[in-house]
């Protein structure tokens, strides 16, 4: 029965070794997602802090503004 081996990707040039073995340039799918991750991870933070920021700022530009039609104490203003 033959040994089920581990998905691999090669990237660049794998030359070989001297006890057969490779050189160390070939990465694991699991390599590769854990650097994708790692790199991603950054831009993530940054667009969530600028999509939170954004949507607090509206609120707080909606809580502070005038209504835009005034209130009237005894209802609206008949027109004969």
């Amino acid at each position: 029965m033959a040994a089920v081996r581990p998905a691999i990707v090669r990237f660049g040039r794998s030359e070989a070794t001297d006890d057969g073995g490779e050189d160390g340039s070939v990465w694991t799918y699991l390599e590769i997602a854990k650097l994708a991750v790692a790199a991603l991870t950054p831009i993530v933070i940054v667009f969530l802090t600028f999509a939170i920021t954004r949507i607090t700022k509206r609120a707080e530009v909606a809580e502070l503004a005038p209504p835009l039609m005034p209130r009237m104490r005894n209802g609206p203003i008949a027109v004969r």
